[in-house]
């Protein structure tokens, strides 16, 4: 059953409201593709923060934290996020032990392949003689405080290693703690590695391997039950998938959209729709944003607010 804001969601609904991430490495392509599509002009404010602007299709764009994206689109007070698929595995797997029993209604439409492929999340741990004679393998952090913002990819993982630990829920800088000895190990996203590498640490184990972490394009299905929110999404996807002649950021050759862009098969979220292929991903959902200042969670046990950031 469909809950309060849902229904008055599919109600009023007379645009899309569209999630993106705020971070510099996810944020560019997104703004470049909506950019590149017509959909948005866009100009950056500061490093990490943007303005949009709206353009004639029934759109209104908000930029937040990357992290919690999945759980907005899930308490269905915006009907579309861009996000990555390293923080919709991370609250799925959050999700498959929440007291709460959060609801799994939130689906990837769209994937990209605008990431390093060298992307991973791993788990570091100090690199130095001493430590390196303490902890050899994961089970020698049985007990010790391990920091990360991936808490359900950081709970599953030590669950699975039979390892219990003391989960530390902190979003950045995670490195920095290990390094200090705050914590024994972190469970991080690691690229080339050189952080990690200037912090003394080094990879223990990979946690999400390479190659799985790319931006997707999410929504509520239960927000497009009728005929004329299903055409409002059709006419948004139209435009977002459409090939471009004029040049810009992104690829807009055929073979190079269809790869990077994905296409959409409506007809597989809505029977009796018309569409063509689909590149379809994991579901995702989260809880409501909270704009309160973040508490430090034990991830061992259910996060607290775990989608809101100082």
């Amino acid at each position: 059953m469909a809950s309060a804001v849902i229904q008055a969601e599919r109600e009023s609904l007379t645009g899309l409201r569209v999630l993106i991430p705020d971070g510099k490495h996810v944020s560019g392509g997104v703004l470049s593709l909506l950019n590149s599509k017509g959909l948005l002009d866009y100009k950056f404010n500061g490093e990490l923060h943007v303005d949009v602007k709206e353009q004639e299709f029934p759109l209104s764009f908000t930029v937040q934290k990357n992290r919690g994206i999945p759980g907005m689109e899930a308490e269905g007070r915006f009907h579309l996020g861009f996000t990555t698929t390293d923080r919709l595995e991370d609250y799925l797997a959050w999700a498959a032990t929440a007291r709460s029993r959060p609801s799994t209604s939130v689906k990837a439409l769209l994937s990209y392949d605008w990431f390093n492929p060298r992307l991973r999340v791993s788990l570091l741990v100090r690199n130095n003689p001493e430590d390196n004679q303490k902890y050899q393998t994961v089970k020698d952090l049985k007990g010790q405080r391990i920091v990360s913002s991936y808490t359900g990819l950081a709970s599953k993982f030590f669950r699975g290693e039979k390892t219990p630990i003391q989960g530390e829920n902190i979003y950045g800088k995670e490195e920095g703690l290990v390094k200090a000895h705050y914590a024994e190990g972190a469970v991080v996203i690691v690229d080339s590695g050189n952080t990690m590498r200037i912090a003394g640490l080094r990879e223990m184990a990979v946690i999400m391997s390479e190659g799985l972490i790319q931006p997707v394009l999410v929504y509520n299905p239960e927000l497009f039950q009728d005929v004329g929110s299903r055409r409002l999404l059709n006419q948004f996807l139209d435009k977002l998938t459409k090939t471009t002649d004029q040049s810009s950021e992104m690829p807009v050759s055929d073979e190079r959209q269809e790869r990077r862009y994905g296409r959409l098969d409506p007809s597989r979220y809505f029977p009796g729709s018309q569409g063509t292929s689909a590149v379809a991903a994991s579901a995702a959902v989260f809880m409501t944003l909270l704009s309160l200042p973040h508490p430090a969670a034990v991830f061992n046990q259910e996060p607290q607010d775990r989608n809101t950031q100082k």
